[in-house]
């Protein structure tokens, strides 16, 4: 049993001027923490970490991560964040921001919603650009949650993902179409090249995680290690990627992040029925490293 809660909302903007930003995603995601910190903090000045009220801090809960328990897969790096974060440009002005949160930060969705709006009116960026937040739509029930004008938010719908073994007779191709750049890292390095084996390893590893941190997990080893195995039969029939470059200046670290990946359209051919559940969750939640930047998300049609 995997399963996974979630909430999904859509934050609609609109600049007060055509905006040109290299990499968006790294600019709202660094406004979002530093209007989240300013609002919520009220130990300023001190480390998060000796803070006696981090428990309950939409900040801390966001951006620090930390699991006590065990994880089934070995050689986990760092855990994953409990929010991932998308943007849709869709003119010079406008664009939508979604958001999928986890668990955890179920009770502080109106503190991100209250932080968008501040950002909006403070401005963001090195030119400082102001917007307007117009709609806050809840993906799940399709409804508008934001009142302005009475400044009341409703309460979002939870979402609830669940690893089924559904099959489906005559399906035997799948075109997986990675709309946001995927970074999965081969011995060190990122690779150029997504077998179905590692779309599939890369997809349990990521569900798993999420459901053993953030939501509920009682798996059977050997089914998972079988899913990988049999993914070997899949073959690649057709691979269309570029690469995307993209880079981002991280104050924490005082370094430049390259967070580059390839996007595109990769086609498999085989047994692909035992997976389809799998691809629901992964394509929505994202693979691979950097998912709170958005990388990594993709959909799938089969024939």
């Amino acid at each position: 049993m995997i399963e996974i809660p979630y909430i999904h909302i859509k934050i609609s903007i609109e600049f007060d001027q055509p905006v040109r930003f290299y990499f968006m995603e790294a600019v709202i995601r660094g406004a979002m923490g530093y209007w989240l910190k300013k609002l919520v903090c009220i130990n300023k000045g001190n480390s998060c970490e000796n803070c006696y009220l981090k428990r309950n801090c939409a900040f801390y809960e966001t951006f620090v991560t930390d699991f006590n328990g065990s994880l089934t897969f070995k050689n986990i790096n760092s855990i994953p964040h409990p929010y991932l974060l998308t943007i849709h440009k869709e003119s010079e002005c406008k664009a939508s921001i979604e958001i999928i949160f986890f668990n955890k930060l179920f009770i502080f969705i109106n503190y991100f919603i209250f932080t968008f709006i501040k950002m909006g009116a403070v401005g963001i960026g090195k030119n400082i650009f102001h917007f307007k937040v117009h709609s806050v739509i809840d993906l799940i029930s399709q409804k508008e949650i934001l009142d302005q004008d009475n400044q009341f938010i409703t309460k979002c719908d939870q979402g609830l993902f669940q690893l089924k073994s559904d099959f489906i007779d005559g399906i035997d191709h799948l075109k997986v179409f990675f709309y946001t750049p995927l970074r999965l890292k081969k011995k060190g390095k990122l690779t150029f090249e997504i077998s179905f084996t590692q779309l599939v390893k890369s997809s349990l590893i990521r569900l798993s995680l999420l459901s053993q941190i953030y939501g509920q997990y009682q798996a059977d080893q050997k089914d998972i290690q079988l899913l990988i195995l049999n993914a070997n039969s899949v073959q690649t029939t057709y691979t269309d990627l570029k690469f995307k470059k993209r880079q981002r200046y991280s104050k924490t670290q005082e370094s430049k992040m390259d967070l580059g990946g390839v996007y595109g359209l990769v086609e498999y051919s085989g047994s692909i029925q035992p997976y389809l559940s799998l691809f629901n969750g992964a394509g929505l939640f994202g693979i691979g490293k950097n998912t709170t930047f958005g990388c990594g998300r993709y959909q799938y049609t089969v024939s």
